[in-house]
């Protein structure tokens, strides 16, 4: 599980009702990877950054 501050928590947290839980966890890995990945914020790099390449519900998604 993803553990982040409670100020980047609080922020991003808005969208959170949006979603429903599963997909909450894994727009909380993008919506971090956005904020680190240095670059242009491509899935890939977002999810390179946040070392989600081989998870697997992220492995499917990448096409290389």
């Amino acid at each position: 599980m993803l553990s982040l501050p409670i100020t980047f928590t609080s922020v991003i947290g808005v969208f959170a009702p949006v979603f429903s839980r599963p997909v909450w966890q894994h727009v909380k890995v993008l919506m971090t990877g956005a904020v680190l990945a240095p670059g242009k914020r491509t899935v890939t790099a977002i999810l390179q950054i946040m070392d989600a390449v081989q998870r697997p519900p992220f492995r499917r998604i990448i096409v290389s």
